[in-house]
């Protein structure tokens, strides 16, 4: 079997097992198996905006909804999973879950299929969440220099880095206090928001708080909370 095989049948593997956990963690029955397709670059970065802010901006309007999980949660196990609830309306919007299947151990994020939410992410091969720092504007991708773009889906990358490379810019692993980056849609308006992790091994990981900004298409910088 070549490469590319191999790697593609990894990938569909990955968001079966996803889909399975999720449909354990999640409140409703009814939800949809996500694609099974590698990811599709559907909004190349620019250059039409400035690098991303280093602190999070002055109040410009925006309405930022800031949850802090009291007490933290820590993934402890496998099969351990994390539902995230953005804005609060009992309704899933991304899940975290760590697995073991069939000799691959990973940790791996995913929106729920019934929606059009999306993680930022890059693929160096299948996609992988990016890890943010402290500051950076989450929104559309100008300013973005890594390939980034919004995925439903990405492995949580812990110490891995594609064909070998060292210290890889999304791998997490020791990283404390990065970021997830969302796009989420509620009521069909596009909302951007964060959620803050700190991830140590496959089985010792921790999400402490998320926010969003609740006035639709402004970004949110990674920490931000009002």
């Amino acid at each position: 079997m070549d490469v590319f095989q191999s790697l593609k049948n990894l990938g569909r593997l990955l968001l079966i097992s996803l889909f399975l956990l999720i449909n354990s963690c999640d409140k409703s029955d009814d939800l949809e198996t996500i694609g099974k397709e590698p990811p599709i670059i559907d909004l190349p970065p620019t250059d039409d905006e400035p690098p991303m802010d280093e602190e999070p901006p002055a109040d410009d309007g925006s309405v930022i909804v800031y949850t802090d999980i009291e007490p933290d949660f820590t993934g402890g196990n496998f099969n351990d999973c994390y539902t995230l609830d953005l804005n609060n309306d009992e309704i899933f919007d991304f899940s975290i879950c760590s697995v073991s299947d069939s000799g691959w151990d990973y940790l791996v994020i995913g929106s729920n299929p019934n929606s059009e939410n999306k993680i930022l992410s890059v693929a160096p091969w299948y996609s992988q969440a990016v890890p943010i720092d402290y500051g950076e504007k989450i929104f559309t991708l100008a300013g973005y220099r890594n390939g980034e773009y919004y995925e439903t889906w990405g492995l949580i990358s812990i110490g891995d880095c594609f064909g070998g490379e060292q210290g890889c810019f999304y791998d997490w692993k020791n990283k404390v206090d990065k970021y997830l980056g969302f796009r989420f849609i509620i009521n069909g308006q596009t909302h951007y928001g964060w959620a803050r992790l700190e991830v140590e091994t496959t089985t010792k990981w921790v999400i402490k708080d998320y926010a969003y900004n609740a006035t639709p298409n402004k970004p949110i910088h990674a920490g931000q909370k009002e």
